[in-house]
C-alpha cells in the first residue's frame, strides 16, 4: 500500500503542471508521444543520478575530499548537478522526438520538453518521498510538507528550465539557426538551475522563499514564452524546416 501512495504522491503534482501546460496548445499532441516524452525523462533521471554520482565519486578518489564538501560546493552546483541534468532533459528528447511527425509546430517544442521534465520531476519525487517515508518516527505533516515543497519548488523549477531551453529550440528552428540558440537556451537552463540549488544551500530559513521568488520570477517568461509559441502555431509549422517533413 505504501508504494502506491509514494507513486500517487509523487505524480499528482506533476499531473497538474502537466495539464496547466498541454491546455496552452492549440493542436493537442497525441497521446503516445506525450507518454513517451514522460518515460524519456523518467529513464533520463537514472542517466543523471549516475552521471552525478560518478563523478562525485570520481573527484573524492582524486582529491580524497569529502563528499558532503563536494556535493555542497558552488562548482558542483553549477557544473555538474546544474549541467548534467539540463543537458539529460533535453536531449533525451531533442534526439527522439524531434523527427516524429507529431512535432510539426513551435509550441511542441516547448510542449514535449516540459512532458519530459515531468518525468524527470517524476522520478525525483518518487526518490524523495519515498526516502521521506523511510524513518520510523516520519509524520504525515512532513510527508505532504515535501509533496507540496517538491510541488512549488524541484518542480516548477525543472519545468521552468526545460521550457525556456524549448523556447530557445523553437526560436532556433524558426529561425534557421537551432543549434545556435540551443546553446544559449541551455546556458540560461542551466544558470537558473544552479542559481536555484545555490540559493536553497545559502540562505538557511529563508532558503525556499527565497529560491521560490527566483524561479517563480523566471517561470513568468516560460509562460509568456509559451503563449508567442502558442499564437505562432496557429500561422507557422515547425516541418518546414525539416525537409524530410515536407508533403510530397
Amino acid at each position: 500500500m505504501m508504494p502506491l501512495f509514494v507513486l500517487i504522491a509523487s505524480f499528482v503534482p506533476n499531473f497538474i503542471w502537466l495539464a496547466l501546460y498541454v491546455r496552452e496548445d492549440p493542436h493537442p499532441e497525441p497521446r503516445p508521444m506525450l507518454w513517451l516524452s514522460f518515460f524519456l525523462g523518467i529513464g533520463g533521471t537514472g542517466v543523471a543520478l549516475a552521471l552525478e554520482y560518478g563523478i562525485l565519486h570520481l573527484v573524492h578518489v582524486l582529491t580524497a575530499i569529502d563528499p558532503i564538501v563536494i556535493y555542497n560546493s558552488v562548482w558542483y552546483i553549477f557544473l555538474v548537478v546544474a549541467l548534467v541534468e539540463e543537458l539529460v532533459k533535453f536531449f533525451v528528447i531533442r534526439f527522439v522526438v524531434a523527427r516524429s511527425p507529431a512535432f510539426d509546430e513551435p509550441i511542441d517544442a516547448m510542449i514535449y520538453v516540459i512532458v519530459g521534465a515531468l518525468g524527470f520531476a517524476f522520478a525525483e519525487n518518487v526518490l524523495i518521498v519515498g526516502n521521506a517515508l523511510l524513518p520510523a518516527a516520519a509524520s504525515m505533516t512532513d510527508i505532504v510538507r515535501t509533496i507540496v515543497f517538491r510541488f512549488v519548488g524541484a518542480n516548477f523549477l525543472h519545468l521552468t528550465t526545460t521550457g525556456i531551453a524549448g523556447y530557445f529550440w523553437a526560436r532556433g528552428l524558426l529561425e534557421r539557426k537551432e543549434w545556435r540558440f540551443i546553446g544559449r537556451g541551455l546556458i540560461v537552463a542551466i544558470f537558473i538551475h544552479g542559481s536555484f540549488n545555490f540559493i536553497m544551500l545559502t540562505f538557511g530559513p529563508l532558503a525556499f522563499m527565497a529560491s521560490l521568488i527566483f524561479v517563480f520570477l523566471f517561470g513568468l517568461y516560460a509562460m509568456r514564452d509559451l503563449e508567442l509559441l502558442r499564437q505562432l502555431s496557429v500561422r507557422r509549422e515547425l516541418f518546414v524546416y525539416y525537409p524530410e517533413k515536407r508533403n510530397p
